[in-house]
């Protein structure tokens, strides 16, 4: 993401359209297996309302972050906290976004401004003031073994 606002403008984008699963899901990575393959479980908090859908989409790196997911996932709601987990997780970092699609509309809806006008969450619940948060601040480690990651909705 250079520094212009027209590069965080799409990167930002890019989370929506990924999260909404308009882009291509990376088989290569998605079938990855690992000598120490782990279990990745997201929780979702912070959900107002069951109205709606939960879309996850899990980057696993920099170079892929906000624009291939490795894993994704739309989710019914039955009460306002959701959890998914994904198994034969190869161990390394990755990076994980949750959107709140209220309307099931299938995109993160937007004021004049172009700021969400629906929940959503980054891994490590970092917030960045413009556009998403770069890789190195939304990144985590999986391992052998179940990683379990907790991520706020806003």
């Amino acid at each position: 993401m250079a520094g212009t606002w027209k590069a965080k403008a799409r990167s930002h984008v890019l989370v929506v359209a990924v999260v909404m699963g308009s882009l291509p899901v990376d088989d290569a990575m998605a079938s990855a297996e690992s000598e120490d393959p782990g279990t990745l479980t997201v929780e979702v908090v912070g959900l107002e309302s069951t109205r709606g859908q939960v879309r996850i989409a899990v980057f696993a790196s920099e170079v892929t972050w906000l624009e291939t997911a490795a894993y994704s996932v739309v989710l019914d709601l039955e009460k306002p906290k959701c959890r998914w987990s994904v198994g034969n997780v190869a161990a390394g970092d990755y990076g994980v976004v949750v959107l709140h699609d209220l309307n099931e509309n299938g995109k993160n809806d937007r004021n004049l401004f172009g700021i969400p006008k629906e929940p959503y969450g980054f891994s490590n619940n970092v917030r960045a003031a413009f556009g998403p948060p770069k890789w190195s601040k939304a990144r985590f480690t999986v391992a052998s073994g179940e990683t379990e990651i907790r991520i706020e909705v806003k």
